[in-house]
């Protein structure tokens, strides 16, 4: 059985996105703090990886895209650096 997965996207203006299960025809959909709060909190008690991508992922993250990852870290869960998005970001 194949390891739960949330993709998440950040943007360079520190908006966030979460990529849709296949029911949702796997697309991104713009997620508040909150969301994403919960979002990982329910992913978490699955036992789920994180994959992250983010904007100009060779250059340093403007301030809001830090501020968002420290959430994202702050949930101990496994996390994966992709240098590319798995589908591409509107």
């Amino acid at each position: 059985m194949q390891q739960p997965t949330v993709h998440i996207h950040l943007k360079r203006d520190g908006s966030v996105l979460v990529l849709g299960g296949e029911e949702a025809g796997c697309r991104w959909f713009p997620l508040t703090l909150e969301l994403l709060q919960s979002t990982l909190a329910g992913a978490k008690s699955e036992g789920a990886v994180v994959e992250y991508s983010r904007d100009d992922p060779h250059a340093d993250p403007p301030r809001p895209v830090e501020l968002t990852y420290k959430i994202i870290m702050s949930y101990h869960m496994p996390i994966k650096l992709l240098k590319d998005p798995p589908f591409p970001v509107p």
